[in-house]
């Protein structure tokens, strides 16, 4: 368990959210997009991205073309955190979602992917332990409960991608300017985490 997270209610929070989805006949992606066949491609969905915990964590999804999908991917969704400083907002993290709602994997970005400020690995983790606490799922809308269960269920996978994603930077640009690397677009994915959310379940209550 991170401090401050606690993956157990997190992994509660997205069995719940799950089970409201069944109810509903829908999934994460329904909820934002009616019609999951025919996004507009690099459309933010919503538009203006859901701001939940004290508006210190963001999160939108889109689609790219499809030559430029990863394998089985419909779209993902990019989180963003609060880098504390005038409405400017850092990127976390991404999650590849396929065409049924289903979540597929979790991955890292370049810089010159999401832009915003950067922060780097140990930060974020400090940030998303410090707001962690702060959130409380019953404020939140399905959509966004499942988002924050999720965070929270995979933190430590998370946060690992995260200390991954700046190894690479610092190996990739030994010698190099820092910004020449973060803007480099021939460099896109620094990491991904392929997603069992049964299994996870079943790791998370082997630990309690």
């Amino acid at each position: 368990m991170q401090r401050g997270i606690d993956t157990y209610t997190a992994a509660t929070v997205v069995y719940e959210s799950l089970q409201l989805f069944v109810a509903g006949k829908t999934n994460p992606v329904l909820m934002l997009i009616p019609d999951a066949r025919a996004p507009i491609e690099a459309q933010h969905y919503p538009t203006d991205a859901l701001n939940f915990a004290g508006d210190e964590f963001r999160v939108y999804y889109h689609s790219h073309p499809r030559e430029h999908r990863i394998a089985g991917e419909h779209g993902h969704f990019h989180y963003f955190i609060n880098a504390g400083d005038h409405n400017e907002w850092a990127h976390l993290v991404g999650l590849c979602m396929d065409a049924q709602g289903q979540a597929l994997r979790w991955f890292t970005t370049n810089h010159w992917v999401t832009a915003g400020t950067w922060l780097d690995a140990t930060t974020l983790a400090d940030r998303l332990q410090q707001h962690w606490p702060q959130i409380d799922d019953a404020q939140l809308s399905p959509i966004e409960a499942w988002l924050w269960g999720m965070l929270g269920m995979f933190s430590r996978e998370i946060l690992a991608l995260l200390q991954q994603r700046d190894s690479q930077i610092q190996v990739l640009g030994a010698g190099q300017e820092a910004a020449a690397i973060l803007s480099n677009r021939a460099l896109y994915l620094l990491g991904e985490y392929e997603i069992d959310l049964f299994g996870q379940f079943k790791s998370l209550l082997a630990r309690t």
